[in-house]
């Protein structure tokens, strides 16, 4: 969708996935400060096998680099209305779809909480998966 204005230019950015974009950005503080917590209690509760809840732990940092990225890539693109950026975080958020499932099911202990988290980080990544899409085309179907 786009909107017409005064000077002729078509504004081709979306609102919708940049506010989708912003929640996903403080969603994410709230994930990984959740899930750190919880891999702390997990660590104190639970038998780890050898070097698995460091790998847990280390873990969140390249998922957290990749989500940081992933975000900025986003709203730049939105904010430019460039394909480029628009469409490499497109692809991460594919692969970021990943990190999500690793931590909602493939982990070694997995609480409700885990669930719960890494399905509203699931929501967002969908949400902006198809928000993304729509303005990938919008701006593929513009500079034809």
């Amino acid at each position: 969708m786009s909107i017409q204005t005064k000077g002729g230019q078509k504004i081709l950015s979306s609102l919708p996935f940049e506010i989708l974009l912003y929640f996903n950005r403080l969603y994410y503080y709230l994930f990984l400060l959740g899930t750190l917590v919880l891999l702390i209690y997990k660590g104190i509760q639970y038998p780890f096998p050898n070097g698995a809840l460091y790998l847990e732990l280390l873990g969140l940092i390249p998922f957290t680099i990749l989500e940081s990225i992933r975000i900025y890539l986003g709203s730049q693109g939105n904010k430019t209305e460039e394909r480029l950026p628009t469409g490499v975080s497109l692809g991460l958020s594919f692969i970021s779809v990943f990190g999500y499932i690793y931590y909602m099911i493939w982990q070694t202990y997995v609480l409700l909480f885990d669930i719960i988290l890494s399905a509203i980080g699931l929501v967002f990544i969908i949400g902006d998966i198809i928000f993304a899409i729509i303005l990938f085309i919008n701006l593929t179907n513009a500079s034809v």
